[in-house]
């Protein structure tokens, strides 16, 4: 398990300064592997990368979809049931699942996802790794 320092990630943020328009508290970036669990435990709040289905274009061929990257994370916060949220890259049309979802006062935004595919053919499940930016409203 891996915890997060909210100070460390606070100053990687511009948007933590606490300006006027700063609609967010707090952001915290994380990476992680399918299977990883992550605990934030300044908000009790779990995040975990349960699966991941990539359909995205290998860069080496050239195809008529981009594809998209689905990761499923499974959260949970302390005192609350735990959820599974569905995030998508890159965004995708209006009406279908997108890059962001929220659980709670949480907003998880999909930044990457790694690694991206270069030849046709399935990558192992263990090697990829998802950015993830959990900012709390």
């Amino acid at each position: 398990m891996v915890r997060i320092s909210p100070l460390l990630l606070c100053l990687a943020f511009a948007g933590c300064g606490g300006g006027a328009d700063n609609d967010t508290a707090t952001a915290y970036a994380l990476s992680l592997r399918v299977g990883q669990q992550i605990v934030i435990p300044e908000e009790a709040l779990t995040v975990t990368f349960a699966d991941v289905t990539d359909s995205r274009c290998p860069t080496q061929v050239l195809c008529v979809w981009a594809g998209e990257g689905r990761v499923t994370l499974v959260v949970s916060q302390s005192g609350y049931p735990a959820e599974s949220l569905l995030v998508v890259t890159p965004a995708s049309p209006e009406g279908q699942p997108s890059n962001q979802s929220s659980y709670r006062a949480f907003r998880f935004t999909l930044e990457s996802l790694d690694p991206i595919p270069a030849m046709p053919g399935p990558i192992p499940t263990e090697l990829y790794r998802a950015g993830v930016l959990v900012e709390k409203r």
